[in-house]
Protein backbone atom coordinates (compact mmCIF):
# COMPACT_ATOMS: atom_id res chain seq x y z
CA UNK A 1 0.00 0.00 0.00
CA UNK A 2 0.98 3.49 0.00
CA UNK A 3 1.26 3.92 3.56
CA UNK A 4 3.53 0.72 4.14
CA UNK A 5 5.73 2.56 1.27
CA UNK A 6 6.19 5.76 2.89
CA UNK A 7 6.83 3.92 6.16
CA UNK A 8 9.71 1.77 4.48
CA UNK A 9 10.76 4.95 2.66
CA UNK A 10 11.37 6.63 5.96
CA UNK A 11 13.01 4.01 7.57
CA UNK A 12 16.14 4.30 5.19
CA UNK A 13 17.96 1.45 3.02
CA UNK A 14 19.81 0.04 5.63
CA UNK A 15 16.66 -0.61 8.16
CA UNK A 16 14.33 -1.39 5.12
CA UNK A 17 16.40 -3.78 3.94
CA UNK A 18 17.11 -5.48 7.59
CA UNK A 19 13.35 -5.60 8.35
CA UNK A 20 12.79 -7.59 5.42
CA UNK A 21 15.72 -9.97 5.63
CA UNK A 22 14.02 -10.54 9.12
CA UNK A 23 10.87 -10.90 7.62
CA UNK A 24 11.53 -13.61 5.15
CA UNK A 25 13.69 -15.48 7.18
CA UNK A 26 11.44 -15.55 10.02
CA UNK A 27 8.57 -16.41 7.79
CA UNK A 28 10.93 -19.36 6.22
CA UNK A 29 12.03 -20.31 9.30
CA UNK A 30 7.80 -20.43 10.23
CA UNK A 31 7.21 -22.64 7.12
CA UNK A 32 9.80 -25.24 6.59
CA UNK A 33 8.96 -28.61 6.71
CA UNK A 34 11.04 -30.65 9.89
CA UNK A 35 12.00 -33.53 7.21
CA UNK A 36 13.87 -33.21 3.94
CA UNK A 37 12.52 -30.60 1.55
CA UNK A 38 13.01 -29.33 -2.08
CA UNK A 39 11.87 -25.83 -3.43
CA UNK A 40 11.07 -24.82 -6.90
CA UNK A 41 11.79 -20.85 -8.05
CA UNK A 42 11.15 -18.99 -11.65
CA UNK A 43 14.23 -16.74 -10.94
CA UNK A 44 12.24 -14.02 -9.84
CA UNK A 45 13.29 -12.29 -6.43
CA UNK A 46 11.40 -13.50 -4.10
CA UNK A 47 11.79 -17.04 -5.06
CA UNK A 48 15.26 -16.25 -5.84
CA UNK A 49 15.78 -14.76 -2.46
CA UNK A 50 13.92 -17.96 -0.70
CA UNK A 51 16.66 -20.17 -2.33
CA UNK A 52 18.98 -18.00 -1.08
CA UNK A 53 17.92 -17.95 2.28
CA UNK A 54 17.03 -21.97 2.47
CA UNK A 55 20.37 -22.61 0.62
CA UNK A 56 22.46 -23.17 4.45
CA UNK A 57 19.36 -25.45 6.02
CA UNK A 58 20.93 -29.10 6.16
CA UNK A 59 17.25 -30.23 5.36
CA UNK A 60 16.76 -28.26 2.22
CA UNK A 61 18.04 -30.89 -0.30
CA UNK A 62 17.66 -29.20 -4.11
CA UNK A 63 16.28 -26.60 -5.73
CA UNK A 64 14.37 -26.54 -9.16
CA UNK A 65 14.26 -23.84 -11.81
CA UNK A 66 11.07 -23.12 -13.60
CA UNK A 67 11.31 -22.23 -17.32
CA UNK A 68 8.19 -20.26 -18.24
CA UNK A 69 8.51 -20.76 -22.28
CA UNK A 70 8.36 -17.84 -23.93
CA UNK A 71 8.59 -15.50 -20.49
CA UNK A 72 12.28 -15.36 -19.67
CA UNK A 73 14.94 -14.50 -22.43
CA UNK A 74 17.42 -15.25 -19.70
CA UNK A 75 16.53 -18.64 -19.55
CA UNK A 76 15.56 -19.56 -23.37
CA UNK A 77 19.39 -18.41 -24.08
CA UNK A 78 21.20 -20.03 -21.13
CA UNK A 79 23.23 -22.16 -24.01
CA UNK A 80 24.80 -19.44 -24.91
CA UNK A 81 26.35 -18.60 -21.08
CA UNK A 82 27.44 -22.34 -21.14
CA UNK A 83 31.38 -21.68 -21.63
CA UNK A 84 31.04 -18.73 -18.54
CA UNK A 85 29.78 -21.50 -16.15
Amino acid sequence: SKKKYFEYKKLGLSKSKTLLKNIIKNTLNNMKPDINFGSTFSGGVDSSLICYYLDNDTKFKKSISVNNLKKDHVVENIKNFKNLI
